[in-house]
């Protein structure tokens, strides 16, 4: 029955042959990154606790630009200070410096620091208490608040006394004499100068003012005035050249040959003379005896002088440099020429 079927190149229960092995190449897949954990959202730093400010170290008033930073260096009547003692707290004082230049401290009574810097006048309190009470005294001074200028205004001004300088601004030479109504009719206002102390151990520097020619350019608010300093001393001289420290007339009598006989008086300021007080006695009459005129003087121990001075040498013929200065109290005695008939 087989013998009929075609030749199939097979043998009976053979197993069939194996297929030929498949030489295409295997695709080639990319690598893959190993998976990883997905990141946590960042969180960010705690926040350092931001230290306290220090605290701001205690300081002296800044000083403007236009005073002198003497004035700030040293502690003057008036100033508000802080006194404190590191041992011991209850030694100290906070308050204002007497008019006398002084503050109490506890222990010590009362204890000059005017005129001192803070740092002296810890020094000082310092030394004051180690010397008999404490082994150690730690002592700081504090300049808390400064108190305000005053100008020393003397001479042939209408008021002359102290000027407090302004809170805020300056205090100029013009401005000063508004305050102390100007100058007198004797003033010798070319001659006004100013005393400043620049260092406690040094003279005052004096400095030249020309009144006169600082009224002729007067600009307000300008530079054609001058700025005062705190403590400055301002003085006027008068005619005479003297520096008055009074705001009283001064008193001299005239006597005898004069027409208006009685109390002459003389401006503070004014020039005091014997040709000036002739004048405001109304001047010699015809019976004057001028070349002969008495000055009676009295000093401090009531002791008299006397003294005969040739008025008509003085006034009639020129000679101005022999006139003779008076004092308050003088005494001039015009004579009686001798009328021959």
């Amino acid at each position: 029955m087989l013998a009929g079927l075609p030749e199939m190149g097979l043998a009976w229960g053979a197993p069939p042959p194996a297929a030929p092995p498949d030489k295409t190449p295997p695709p080639v897949l990319a690598p893959t990154a190993p998976l990883l954990p997905a990141p946590s959202p960042a969180v960010p730093p705690a926040a350092t606790p931001a230290k306290p400010p220090a605290p701001a170290a205690e300081t002296k008033p800044a000083a403007p630009e236009t005073v002198a930073s003497y004035y700030y260096e040293i502690l003057n009547p008036g100033d508000l200070i802080r006194v404190r003692m590191e041992e011991d707290a209850t030694v100290g004082f906070e308050g204002l410096v007497s008019a006398s230049g002084t503050i109490p401290i506890p222990y010590l009574g009362e204890v000059y620091v005017a005129g001192k810097s803070p740092e002296d006048a810890a020094k000082s309190v310092s030394t004051a208490l180690t010397k008999d009470i404490y082994q150690k005294a730690s002592i700081s001074v504090t300049l808390v608040t400064k108190a305000a200028g005053k100008v020393f205004v003397y001479g042939a001004v209408r008021k002359p006394g102290v000027v407090a300088m302004p809170p805020i601004g300056n205090l100029t030479v013009m401005q000063l004499l508004s305050y102390v109504d100007g100058l007198t009719s004797w003033a010798s206002a070319e001659d006004a100068y100013i005393l400043r102390r620049t260092k406690p151990s040094v003279p005052p520097e004096k400095i030249k003012v020309n009144l006169t020619q600082i009224m002729a350019n007067y600009v307000p608010m300008s530079d054609t005035d001058i700025v005062l300093q705190p403590d400055d001393v301002f003085c006027v001289p008068g005619m005479s050249g003297g520096l008055s420290f009074s705001v009283d007339t001064c008193e001299v009598i005239a006597v005898g040959e004069v027409n208006a006989p009685g109390i002459v008086y003389f401006s503070p300021g004014e020039q005091r003379t014997l040709m000036r007080a002739i004048f405001k006695s109304g001047g010699f009459n015809k019976f004057a005896k001028s070349k002969a005129v008495r000055l009676i003087r009295y000093g401090k121990n009531k002791e008299r002088s006397e003294q005969t001075i040739n008025a008509s040498r003085i006034i009639d013929e020129g000679f101005l440099d022999e006139d003779v200065e008076l004092k308050p109290g003088d005494m001039l005695i015009v004579p009686q020429k001798i009328i021959n008939f």
